[in-house]
């Protein structure tokens, strides 16, 4: 038969059924929404360390809670924390950052000082 270019015997192969796996085989979905509801029991929220993030358990859920695959690596390095830990380290940091412009704008006023006498 002209412009056929597959055989009727080899029609099985391509017989799939590609939908969406049943909730109970998605171990993304199920695992975000376990770790979201852990953290929403004690009143944390949850930290990536590696990419500096906090979500409340709402925008994990939003966010990753539908995902079948690809968040695997991120779900296992989140940490449940309270969010206050965060506010006092971000406070922390800004104190920090602050002192060491603070430090920079005297020398950098003393070199100036030094250089236009």
């Amino acid at each position: 038969m002209a412009g056929r270019y597959r055989s009727e015997d080899r029609s099985s192969d391509f017989n799939h059924d590609f939908t969406q796996l049943p909730v109970a085989e998605r171990p993304n979905t199920k695992r975000c929404s376990q770790i979201a509801e852990e953290a929403l029991a004690r009143k944390h929220w949850l930290f990536d360390p590696k990419e500096r993030q906090w979500y409340s358990p709402e925008e994990l859920n939003e966010q990753y809670g539908r995902v079948g695959k690809g968040a695997e690596e991120l779900l296992q390095r989140l940490q449940s924390r309270d969010p206050l830990e965060g506010i006092i380290a971000g406070h922390k940091k800004i104190e920090t950052l602050r002192i060491m412009v603070e430090e920079f704008s005297v020398r950098v006023a003393k070199y100036f000082r030094k250089k236009v006498r």
